[in-house]
């Protein structure tokens, strides 16, 4: 009996610091591209820019207008997206959060 006591209390402290490097604070921004009148648009550059730090993260879209960016640390952000042929789409104001995709705000951009 003690040795299982043993055992499990060495598991739990041997899990324990892995379960709490796991913890995620970040966030991924997940969309789609579209035209006005709503075909997708590959190769679309989309960019991402933090408010507060101006720092820039930047996808292409793929064959079917969706761009995927990953380990965005929480705050509000701009969201462009561009391509020749196309006026530049602003969109400001996306708040993240961290541990979560974030696929409301930013899904279905029209071109203008």
């Amino acid at each position: 009996m003690h040795r299982r006591v043993c055992s499990l209390a060495l598991y739990a402290l041997i899990l324990l610091p892995l379960s709490l490097a796991a913890q995620v604070t970040t966030a991924d921004l997940i969309g789609t591209v579209r035209d006005s009148s709503g075909a997708l648009v590959a190769g679309a550059q989309v960019t991402v820019t933090n408010e507060a730090t101006g720092v820039s993260r930047t996808a292409l879209t793929d064959a079917a207008g969706n761009y995927l960016i990953t380990q965005l640390p929480p705050g509000r952000y701009v969201l462009t997206a561009e391509l020749a042929g196309f006026r530049k789409h602003v969109q400001s104001g996306l708040e993240l959060q961290p541990c979560r995709y974030d696929t409301s705000k930013a899904r279905a951009l029209a071109w203008l």
